[in-house]
């Protein structure tokens, strides 16, 4: 038993190379805060910088001649954006700090794009990203358990250098970046269970760490997403797009309509969860807008003050007469309000290449309808939140569905399978359910 450990272990690290473990320590990095936390202590944010500065050139370098085009085209947007956002909404006066900032803001779209079109070791990658989601989940509920408000500390406090933010770094609880990324993820382990990726039973262990995630770091729209997301379960994988938007639109339309019964339903959630807070939040969604506008932290006067500011200024935004008066709390309607259709244009152009580079190549495989939702949810996410989460989209995600799909690295429409997986956590089955 011994030996057979022992030599799975050294064709473990035969399987490592320099490529992977940069790949590894990213995605550990941006997810795992004990993690970058250890890092910054005793090493030093500029190796950081250097890292994502030589990702970026060498996905560059190593990209193919035929995909040259297409990544050019994919990163304009992009560019032009972080550009608006440099000069107009940050600032530019540390040059350094300035193109560390756009890097780190491209790095996940060139990160994700080499890993579509090259051979990737996807599996190792997903074990990586599952094992941290799992072990920083379970130490986040531990944490906010014991401190009940530590989550919403971690989103509140001036700097990385708080003494209470370093002390929860150092006890692995995420704040409010991790609670909402693991949310956006969830949608992944449903695709995986329904297509008998993994088992049912690991499908359902996922449910219930969202949700318990999200009721104990208390983000009341983090619990909505989850509950919205796990309606997936009850929808058979093969349903067409079109045929799961009406679905879906039907179901919203529905619940509207029935709203006084989603009060009712929601409070209950609210009453069995223990939280007075959330329970309130969540049944102001379906009370009407002064319920919403009643709410502590005033989301809805939020949502209004940008989008009152793009509708003043619709054409381009406030960004040039540096009047911008947004609330804040919404990267796609402060993004209205600053830029305007100029601003649209760019989102629509942004999120357009993302789903072509990173979902439409699926659009043959089973459970693509889920695929279209997991993208989706970002966007309403991004609504509602600030963030873009591009490191979901344009890594994560990919890396997920590349590994739920068997993909060889060279992932088009037409590409083929690459063999069986070798994680226990996955099933050997491939029928849809």
């Amino acid at each position: 038993m011994g030996n057979k450990v022992l030599e799975s272990l050294k064709k473990f690290i035969k399987r490592l190379n320099v490529k992977k473990l940069t790949v590894i320590f990213i995605l550990m990095y941006t997810i795992v805060p004990i993690v970058s936390r250890a890092f910054s202590t005793y090493l030093s944010t500029y190796i950081y910088m250097g890292i994502v500065l030589i990702t970026v050139l060498y996905s560059l370098v190593t990209c193919h001649l035929r995909d040259i085009k297409t990544l050019v085209f994919s990163l304009i947007p992009f560019i032009f954006y972080e550009m608006l956002d440099l000069l107009f909404v940050k600032g530019t006066e540390d040059i350094l700090l300035s193109g560390y900032q756009v890097l780190l803001f491209l790095m996940p779209l060139f990160m994700g794009f080499n890993m579509m079109n090259n051979h990737a070791d996807y599996d190792l990658y997903t074990a990586v990203l599952v094992l941290s989601f799992v072990i920083t989940a379970i130490t986040t509920i531990i944490g906010c358990i014991n401190n009940p408000n530590a989550a919403r500390i971690l989103a509140t406090t001036s700097n990385s250098q708080d003494p209470v933010a370093i002390a929860l770094d150092w006890q692995n609880v995420g704040g409010f970046f991790f609670s909402y990324f693991a949310v956006l993820m969830y949608p992944l382990a449903i695709i995986a269970a329904k297509t008998k990726r993994i088992r049912f039973i690991f499908g359902i262990g996922a449910a219930v760490l969202a949700i318990s995630l999200a009721i104990n770091t208390a983000y009341t729209m983090a619990l909505m997403t989850v509950m919205f997301s796990s309606v997936l379960f009850f929808v058979p994988a093969n349903i067409p797009p079109k045929r799961f938007a009406l679905l879906f639109g039907g179901g919203l339309l529905m619940m509207v309509a029935l709203a006084p019964l989603m009060v009712n339903f929601l409070g209950f959630v609210g009453e069995m969860i223990g939280n007075e807070e959330m329970s309130t939040k969540m049944t102001a969604v379906f009370s009407g807008a002064d319920a919403v506008n009643d709410l502590e932290d005033n989301r809805m006067e939020l949502y209004m003050t940008s989008l009152t500011t793009f509708i003043q200024n619709p054409i381009l935004g406030t960004f040039l007469s540096g009047k911008m008066r947004v609330g804040g709390h919404s990267m796609i309607f402060d993004t209205l309000a600053r830029f305007g259709l100029l601003g649209a244009g760019l989102m629509f152009m942004m999120y357009r290449a993302i789903f072509k580079n990173f979902c439409r190549p699926f659009r043959d495989k089973p459970a693509y309808s889920f695929v279209i939702w997991a993208f989706a949810q970002c966007i309403v996410m991004s609504a509602l939140n600030t963030g873009m989460w591009l490191d979901y989209l344009c890594v994560c995600m990919p890396i997920v569905l590349c590994t739920i799909y068997r993909t060889d690295g060279n992932e088009r429409p037409e590409g083929a399978l690459a063999p069986q997986l070798n994680l226990n956590l996955f099933d050997k089955k491939e029928t849809t359910s």
